[in-house]
C-alpha cells in the first residue's frame, strides 16, 4: 500500500475528484479535492503549480452551487500560482482567467467578465492557434459574456466563430 502522502497516490486522488466531478458527485469531489489540497500544501507548499488544476476544479463546484465567494477564493488561489510559475502566454494563465471570467458573469459582472474572458481568449488563440477546441470553448464562454453585458454583434460573432471551429 502506498503512503498516505505519496506523490502517486495524490495524483489518483486528483483524477478521481475529477471523475466524481463528471459523474455529478460534486460532495465527494469537494473533500477530495480538498484533501489533496491539504497534502500537496503539506508537503510541497502552498505555491506549486500541480495546486493549479485542484483549485480551478474546486472553484469550478462551488460556481456550480453559486458559492461565489468559495468559487473567487479557490480560482484566485489558481491565478495567483500561474502568475508564480507560468509566462503570460501559458494556457494554464487562461484557463484561470477564463475562469475568473465566468465567475465575474455568473455574478453579473459583465464588463469584468467580458475583460477577463478577452485576456484568456488572447492567450489561447496566440499558444493554440484559431482550430483548437479550447479556442472554441473559451469563444463560447465570451459570447455569453458580451450577450450579458449588451454587446449582441460581438456575441454573435464569437458564436458564430465557435460553431464554425466545431465543424
Amino acid at each position: 500500500a502506498l503512503d498516505e502522502n505519496d506523490e502517486d497516490l495524490l495524483w489518483v486522488r486528483t483524477d478521481l475528484a475529477d471523475v466524481k466531478s463528471a459523474l455529478g458527485r460534486q460532495l465527494d469531489a469537494e473533500k477530495t479535492y480538498l484533501h489533496a489540497i491539504k497534502v500537496y500544501e503539506e508537503i510541497y507548499g502552498p505555491d506549486v503549480v500541480e495546486l493549479m488544476p485542484l483549485w480551478n476544479g474546486l472553484g469550478a463546484i462551488y460556481l456550480e452551487f453559486d458559492r461565489y465567494l468559495e468559487a473567487e477564493k479557490a480560482f484566485s488561489r489558481a491565478l495567483k500560482i500561474s502568475e508564480k510559475h507560468h509566462d503570460e502566454d501559458h494556457p494554464g494563465r487562461a484557463v484561470c482567467l477564463m475562469n475568473m471570467g465566468i465567475l465575474r458573469r455568473a455574478q453579473g459582472q459583465f464588463l469584468e467578465a467580458v475583460e477577463l474572458c478577452e485576456r484568456a481568449m488572447e492567450i489561447r488563440k496566440r499558444v493554440l492557434g484559431e482550430e483548437h477546441v479550447d479556442v472554441a470553448y473559451g469563444r463560447q464562454a465570451l459570447a455569453g459574456c458580451y450577450r450579458m453585458a449588451g454587446n449582441y454583434a460581438a456575441a454573435e460573432r464569437e458564436a458564430k466563430a465557435a460553431q464554425a471551429s466545431m465543424e
